[in-house]
């Protein structure tokens, strides 16, 4: 059979890396649970890499303090964005992709959504659903 490996598109329809690791992860097992992993490096300068997976999704059971969520059922449409400290967005790395279950790494490279570099501090980083069953927050450190 032919497997065909998802395009992920960053939000100015740039196609972003799903590693060769990655794409044996997504063909060999789907994962049971969404989840948004740490992103490494962290602090980081300039650039960073915040890795996701996608389970099969239907309906969602978890706890809002967990950083994963279980899910059944197949694609999802998902978004991975990232605030600043205050709350406005900085840049969408994600927008409303289909995606199918799978893992996922997006490189962020310090910019927001205009391509400027972005200073010093804290940000936070979203993974969410468009239903808004999934929402997935982590905290990330930039210091330039």
């Amino acid at each position: 059979p032919t497997i065909t490996h998802p395009t992920l598109l960053d939000a100015k329809h740039r196609q972003l890396t799903v590693h060769e690791r990655d794409r044996g992860e997504m063909v060999n097992a789907a994962p049971m649970r969404f989840a948004l992993a740490q992103n490494f490096p962290n602090p980081f300068n300039p650039e960073t890499t915040l890795a996701f997976t996608i389970a099969p999704f239907s309906s969602v059971s978890g706890r809002e303090d967990e950083s994963s969520v279980t899910g059944s059922s197949s694609a999802s449409t998902m978004t991975v964005d990232v605030f600043n400290a205050l709350g406005p967005t900085v840049t969408v790395l994600v927008d409303s992709q289909n995606l199918a279950p799978g893992s996922y790494r997006v490189l962020w490279d310090g910019r927001d959504g205009q391509g400027r570099p972005v200073g010093s501090g804290v940000y936070i980083y979203r993974l969410r659903n468009s239903s808004g069953q999934i929402e997935i927050v982590r905290r990330m450190l930039l210091l330039r």
